[in-house]
């Protein structure tokens, strides 16, 4: 429902869904509305008319998330299965099915950041993606009071990079002998300092 800020009235009541609508975006230019519903549909609205435009279903997965691309021509959907999709409106199909989240996506006032879309989720992290072609950039976690950044690997470090303000939550672990487990160097350590100050995520020191 669209409802008068000044006089409290309501002036649009969008009928088409069968199940809790989670959110709600729209467009650029103001003419349509997109809503993300438990029915595993997306639709975009005719605000002016209140008529449905296009509907874009995901099956039986729930919709949890909804926003636009700053030129109006995509929309973004999240889903209660941890996955997101970038919506081409025109030809009405998936551009990018973007895979990475281990939890349900949910709504944030806006996931526009140039070339790329940032997706919330649950558990306080934020992926970032190249819209272009889905490849995942970088991951935001919100940690014990601080915060840590990671990347994808790379051919220098294989299993990633990180940033952190809280180095102190992090450990440091040196392989021990076949067959031994491995042990937390102590942060006093001047190769766990030296490691840390690196950024490089590896499988072992």
């Amino acid at each position: 429902m669209f409802w008068d800020v000044v006089s409290a009235r309501r002036i649009l009541q969008l009928k088409g869904h069968t199940g809790a609508v989670n959110a709600v975006a729209i467009s650029p230019d103001g003419v349509l509305a997109a809503t993300a519903a438990n029915d595993g549909h997306a639709i975009l609205w005719d605000l002016f008319s209140g008529r449905k435009v296009q509907d874009f279903s995901l099956g039986d997965v729930s919709v949890t998330a909804i926003a636009y691309s700053p030129d109006g021509r995509q929309i973004l959907t999240g889903s209660g299965d941890g996955s997101a999709r970038l919506w081409d409106i025109a030809g009405g199909h998936v551009a990018v099915h973007l895979i990475g989240h281990a939890k349900p996506l949910v709504p944030a006032s806006s996931w526009r950041t140039g070339k790329g879309w940032s997706l919330p989720l649950l558990t306080v992290s934020v992926n970032f993606w190249d819209r272009s072609n889905g490849t995942l950039l970088v991951t935001f976690h919100h940690v014990a009071g601080g915060f840590l950044w990671t990347t994808p690997a790379d051919e220098a470090a294989p299993s990633g990079w990180f940033w952190t303000d809280r180095p102190e939550l992090l450990s440091v672990l040196r392989s021990g002998l076949e067959g031994e487990p491995p042990a937390a160097l102590s942060h006093e350590d001047p190769a766990c300092s030296a490691y840390l100050d690196t950024g490089c995520i590896t499988a072992g020191t």
